[in-house]
């Protein structure tokens, strides 16, 4: 799997997102797959408070409501870490291309990503911010 997501704006992560991430990557004895663009967005990103937090943002468990092209089909997904992913029911690791895609964008940007040979794109219609995670990094 390849990720690619060309930034012309500048992603949004809160501290709590930014520290657990960032202790994820150095976890393990190697790069995890899909944790260039996740470094990528950690160096690229505004961090902001945890709380509160501007509704639209994708922060980790927050549930993305997409608009798929090109017959505008409506999807959900779950913004999730990599141990809790589930495709099948809507649940992308972060480490995925289309999750670290999304992963700091807001209500009404579009995400583009390249998976499997292709890109592929989807807008962000709305964004429900999911439970925050204490148990990892205290933020």
């Amino acid at each position: 799997m390849e990720s690619w997501a060309p930034r012309d704006q500048k992603r949004t992560l809160t501290r709590t997102d930014y520290l657990q991430l960032a202790r994820l990557l150095d976890q393990g004895s190697g790069p995890l797959p899909g944790s260039k663009e996740v470094q990528r967005a950690l160096h690229e990103s505004y961090v902001v408070l945890s709380d509160p937090v501007a509704p639209g943002l994708v922060t980790m468990n927050a549930q993305i409501f997409l608009i798929l092209p090109p017959e505008e089909q409506f999807t959900r997904v779950t913004l999730c870490y990599p141990e809790e992913a589930d495709p099948a029911r809507g649940r992308i690791s972060v480490l995925s291309p289309l999750g670290s895609c999304l992963l700091g964008l807001s209500n009404g940007e579009t995400a583009t990503w390249r998976s499997f040979g292709r890109t592929h794109s989807a807008r962000i219609a709305a964004v429900i911010r999911g439970p925050q995670p204490t148990a990892r990094v205290q933020a």
